[in-house]
């Protein structure tokens, strides 16, 4: 049989593949956020350059629906830009934050920053256009928590030779919200929900992620809850934290 200790350092099951996979979650997500401008433009937008039927990868003809708004490409540009701007500028007191006042808080802020604003955006949108580009550059700063927190927690539930292994599951995240975000939101631009539906699914996942990550999710293993011997098992299957040394 296999001893108490041997249980504990399995990666599978246990509270740091959990961790893991919720931190995948959130690159997921975030990835998703950050590019769902790009499928939404495609039925806010009016081309007048389109034609009226166009073929999809079926072959059949699909209506095309005239956009919302007549916004010049170059707007269209400044949109697009201003979250990477506030991307640029907000990272490294993003990464101050998150070391000031811990990983997991800083996270859960930037997930529920991030999902409400993509739920007003819609709203946003139709009073004026200038609030859209300031609704991207508050996303862009919501980003600034969630990158730098991956791998803070992504170092702390793992234990000493398996931080890449972690850090390769959560990041991994990064590119299946790049291949999600396109179709899903093509899909919802030609439902009836057209283009709001993108930012309202995007923020519902966000929200959704943070109540989840609430249970999930805790900055310093050996105070995951559940019973001692449970916090004992995660205190000595995961890496603590450098701190002052012990008088």
């Amino acid at each position: 049989m296999e001893s108490t200790e041997q249980k504990a350092a399995r990666f599978f099951p246990s509270l740091r593949f959990v961790t893991a996979v919720m931190l995948q979650l959130a690159m997921l997500i975030s990835l998703m956020i950050r590019f769902n401008i790009g499928t939404a433009f495609l039925c806010m937008v009016g081309d007048p350059t389109d034609s009226t039927n166009t073929s999809n990868l079926t072959g059949t003809d699909v209506k095309s629906k005239p956009g919302e708004f007549d916004w010049s490409i170059s707007y269209q540009g400044w949109i697009v830009s201003a979250y990477f701007y506030a991307f640029v500028v907000f990272l490294v007191p993003g990464g101050w934050l998150v070391d000031r006042f811990g990983a997991q808080y800083m996270l859960q802020i930037g997930m529920l920053v991030a999902g409400v604003t993509c739920l007003v955006i819609p709203v946003l949108t139709r009073l004026h256009g200038g609030l859209l580009i300031a609704a991207r550059a508050v996303l862009g700063a919501t980003n600034c928590l969630i990158i730098p927190s991956v791998p803070a927690l992504s170092r702390l539930w793992s234990l000493p030779g398996e931080y890449t292994s972690v850090f390769a599951i959560a990041w991994s995240g990064f590119y299946l919200g790049t291949a999600v975000s396109f179709p899903l939101g093509s899909a919802l631009c030609q439902s009836s929900w057209s283009w709001p539906g993108v930012f309202y699914v995007s923020g519902i996942i966000s929200m959704a992620w943070m109540v989840l990550s609430a249970f999930l999710i805790k900055t310093i293993p050996w105070k995951s809850g559940g019973s001692a011997e449970r916090r004992r098992r995660a205190s000595s299957a995961v890496r603590q934290p450098q701190g002052r040394p012990k008088r």
